[in-house]
């Protein structure tokens, strides 16, 4: 929204046309910093993360304030204006370096921290800031001119922040955090960073005019609709329910999308970019060297340039081979970019590969210059070239390679036979493993791709070292394991059938737990529940019960070192403490600092009681019982502590998932969203609390009413992080609300996962369609791999399956077939299959079970296109009377492991 600039009486205004500081100013530097005047600007010269800065009273409300800014680069120090109430209370906007240049807000209120990327900006340049106070609203405007000027960001006015700012502060600073304890924002980070100069001008207040003093009708109304999701309620009203189409319809999408190909489990990975750009500097980061580039034509133009736009798939759609289609002219390019490794091995030398097609379809010959080019160039060396001449209607082939994971790597071109075998050997790989397991065939394609490209990205982002297998969440970006993703990604290939593949992960996860027991890694107290729960789940899925007996010692040491923690920590602890009995241990990766965590503590019973059940199954009744004592023990403290710290704010109970420190509701303003709209959905991912349990309602009303989701999806920093929603959908489906479970992942599909190559990300700023560069994300695929097996088969309590439950009612359109092949389930394996036959009123169901046990209950949901109600229901061939508007159980007189066919007739 553009606005033009108001001409208004200004309170203060300074040029620092002067050699020295006017009255009123202080400047205030760490050691590492100075404060100086040149050519009419004010000169910040400090390290990354130094406060650097100038600050004067202010003593005046309803006040908006405005400077120009040139900055170097930094985050949450970024040069910026400040207005300043105390230390936990104050608000900035500034410039970051991210993607070139973003307007960036950042808002402490209460000792709560939230920020938000805004608008693009050329970050080399200078750019105006302007922050408005209302009584009851903040806008935040940005502008190249001061003339015309952008509405970036309006927000309500925090309670907090009472009165007028007590100080104008220009510059670098931060504070009002834990560790960030000084006034004024004169706090250093630990880690200071590179030196860099920043500067500011033209500084100037004036009184907010009286017409925007208060927030108006549409502010209010904008409020209101992203506490409450208005964005996730319209799509939930269309009729026949969330559709990708329609959610892609009002969603930009990702803008940009990064995709990764090799051979599973090579330590080294190859990162295709969103311009072309393909990176073979291994696993030593995104931006590592050396990378390599299209250029086209003479003067060569670069793919992925406004000159020439580059169109990215995946092979078939769903192999991790990235096809490339672009034009010069009437020129018309198609390439496979891929890795290989002899025999696909992840100890053999990885290569990357370009394979390229070209077909003139004009009318007469044009001129062939096509290059493979290099930013880290070899001596005596020049890039590698295809010259010729395309006759008119000519096609013609060339194909590149480039070693991948060393330094002095160079492309060059080799024979096109070589080329097109390593092709083929790739494509056979993909297909082979791709055909592992679990097979879905879905009447939507974009889905039965998406869901078998997720699994081959998380397969690339295993890498094999020392004869290990780390799943890392990233390539090129999050090289590391992290416990917890880690366990989830290990359950989602048994949820796959996998189950071989999974055992091979657990073994290597096991081989790095400490002496004492402890296993964690990069994350925090859930990696060790966790790892509880998805081992003995994998006995479930397999009842291998040598392979328990196995590991059950490691199992053991993992309940031992909880069992001594929490001992450890009741020892310091009173039985009146609001967290007595829990474990004060490091909560979540971005957290650092011990403290008492919900999430840690549920998955640590969890686990526990799903250790107690595989063991008791395998006849260890000793280790049984005395885990399920612990664990009982264990869960009463939790609920005592959950129900004795409960909050209360806007007429509503809240449970903060920290009861000790408040952190996160304080991070999120109290709001549902942010680091507490991450950190919730997980509790109730754990299955610790009942789905119709008072505290998950408490849980879900506060996220569901207090802005913890945009569009279905967990809240961030403005965007989403959707792959934490996992919970919350999981909880929906359980409560009998699958529609939200569908938008969430259509929503994800549409906004959060690149639409043509299927590359989850990590953040995603969705209005804006600019992700954050963590893409393909381990946590993402996994995350919506678990999702999709849920709605498509659950267990609920060890006794009901649950089937086509989160089906979208766009699959029982008529003719539509749904199949899935060998599903596993904790009571074993089924293979189904749905037909619809609406033009008929009508639909079926068949399956066929191979149950170790067989569930006490079978419920099979028909959701109809436009909700319509079942009338009439047949279990193979008998008319039965166990039926909803939605779902048929299937008699517990019908045989176990018998074939069923379940027929139903609609409404007219």
């Amino acid at each position: 929204m553009l606005l033009s600039s108001s001409v208004q009486q200004a309170l203060f205004e300074d040029r620092f046309s002067g050699s020295t500081l006017s009255s009123g100013w202080t400047s205030q530097a760490s050691s590492s910093g100075s404060v100086r005047l040149e050519d009419g600007a004010v000169v910040f010269a400090a390290p990354r993360n130094a406060y650097c800065n100038i600050a004067r009273p202010l003593d005046k409300d309803l006040v908006t304030a405005q400077c120009r800014l040139k900055s170097a680069p930094a985050d949450s120090w970024v040069n910026s204006l400040f207005l300043y109430w105390g230390p936990g209370d104050w608000v900035m906007l500034g410039v970051r370096p991210m993607d070139g240049g973003r307007v960036y807000m950042t808002q402490m209120a209460d000792g709560g921290y939230s920020e938000a990327n805004l608008g693009r900006t050329p970050f080399e340049a200078w750019t105006w800031v302007r922050i408005e106070v209302g009584t009851d609203v903040l806008r935040f405007y940005s502008s190249r001119d001061c003339k015309a000027w952008t509405l970036e960001k309006f927000s309500e006015r925090p309670g907090s922040f009472v009165g007028s700012p007590s100080h104008l502060i220009v510059g670098k600073g931060f504070g009002g955090m834990e560790g960030y304890p000084n006034p004024l924002l004169k706090n250093d980070y630990k880690e200071l960073g590179e030196a860099g100069v920043s500067l500011a001008d033209d500084v100037s207040v004036f009184e907010t005019s009286s017409g925007k003093r208060e927030s108006n009708a549409k502010e209010r109304a904008g409020w209101n609709y992203a506490l409450q999701d208005g964005l996730g309620k319209l799509f939930l009203r269309q009729p026949g329910g969330p559709t990708f189409e329609a959610i892609a319809s009002v969603l930009p999408g990702i803008r940009y999308s990064r995709e990764t190909v090799g051979v599973p489990e090579h330590p080294f990975d190859i990162g295709v970019e969103a311009d072309g750009t393909i990176q073979v500097g291994g696993y030593e980061g995104y931006a590592a060297k050396p990378n390599l580039w299209i250029e086209v034509g003479d003067p060569p133009v670069r793919l992925g340039s406004p000159g020439l736009p580059l169109r990215k798939s995946l092979r078939l759609g769903r192999l991790p081979i990235v096809e490339y289609a672009f034009e010069k002219g009437p020129l018309q390019f198609r390439a496979d970019v891929f890795g290989w490794s002899e025999g696909g091995s992840p100890d053999a030398a990885l290569r990357a590969y370009l394979v390229v097609g070209v077909k003139n379809v004009g009318k007469r010959q044009e001129p062939l210059v096509f290059r493979l080019a290099t930013d880290s160039p070899v001596a005596g060396q020049s890039a590698p070239e295809w010259r010729g001449i395309a006759a008119p209607g000519a096609s013609a082939s060339a194909a590149f390679s480039c070693p991948v994971g060393t330094k002095d790597a160079f492309p060059a071109r080799i024979a096109v036979e070589e080329g097109f075998s390593a092709f083929m050997a790739c494509h056979d790989l993909w297909t082979r493993l791709q055909a592992q397991g679990m097979q879905l065939g879905l009447p939507e394609t974009r889905m039965s791709n998406a869901n078998r490209a997720w699994m081959s990205y998380n397969l690339l982002n295993v890498d094999k070292r020392n004869g290990q297998y780390e799943i890392h969440d990233g390539s090129g970006f999050y090289e590391e394991m992290y416990g917890y993703s880690v366990a989830l990604f290990i359950n989602a290939l048994d949820l796959y059938g996998r189950h071989k593949l999974a055992e091979r992960y657990i073994d290597s996860w096991l081989s790095f737990q400490q002496p004492d027991g402890l296993l964690t890694a990069n994350y925090g107290l859930p990696d060790m529940g966790s790892t509880l729960l998805v081992m003995s789940d994998h006995y479930r899925f397999t009842r291998d019960k040598e392979w328990l007996k196995r590991v059950a010692p490691k199992m053991l040491k993992i309940y031992e070192w909880l069992k001594a923690k929490r001992a450890e920590c009741m020892a310091a602890q009173k039985p009146t403490d609001v967290v007595y009995g829990l474990i004060k241990y490091r909560p979540y990766c971005d957290y650092l600092e011990p403290a008492y965590d919900y999430v840690g503590d549920a998955y640590a019973v969890v686990g526990m009681e799903a250790t107690v059940r595989a063991f008791r199954e395998i006849g260890l009744m000793g280790d049984a019982s005395r885990i399920a004592f612990e664990a009982a023990a264990y869960r009463k403290d939790i609920l005592a502590s959950m129900n004795k710290g409960l909050l209360h704010r806007y007429g509503m109970p809240i449970l903060d998932m920290e009861p000790e420190t408040h952190r996160l509701l304080k991070r999120s303003q109290y709001k549902g969203g942010e680091y507490y709209g991450l950190i919730a959905p997980q509790l109730l991912e754990t299955g610790f609390l009942a789905p119709n349990d008072p505290l998950a309602k408490i849980v879900t009303d506060f996220m569901e009413k207090r802005g913890g989701f945009l569009a279905g999806m967990s809240e961030f920093q403005g965007g989403v992080d959707h792959a934490y929603t996992y919970g919350y959908w999981l909880n929906c489906l359980q409560n009998g609300k699958p529609d939200k479970a569908v938008l969430g992942l259509y929503a994800s599909m549409a906004g959060a996962i690149s639409r043509e190559t299927h590359s989850g990300v990590e953040v995603m700023h969705l209005m804006t369609g600019e992700p954050e560069r963590t893409l393909p994300h381990t946590y993402s695929g996994t995350q919506q791999l678990r999702i999709l097996r849920m709605m498509l088969v659950r267990e609920e309590k060890d006794a009901f399956l649950h089937i086509g439950q989160g089906m979208p009612r766009g699959w029982l359109k008529d003719g539509r077939v749904t199949e899935v092949a060998g599903a596993p389930t904790l009571f074993g394996p089924i293979t189904f299959r749905y037909k619809s036959q609406m033009s008929r009123n009508q639909a079926e169901f068949s399956m066929t079970p191979k149950y170790f046990s067989a569930p006490k209950q079978v419920r099979v949901w028909f959701r109809h296109p436009l909700g319509k109600r079942i009338r009439r229901a047949l279990v193979n061939g008998r008319q039965v009377k166990s039926f909803t508007a939605e779902s048929v159980v299937v008699p517990a007189s019908m045989p176990a492991q018998g074939a069923v066919r379940v027929q139903v007739w609609f409404d007219r």
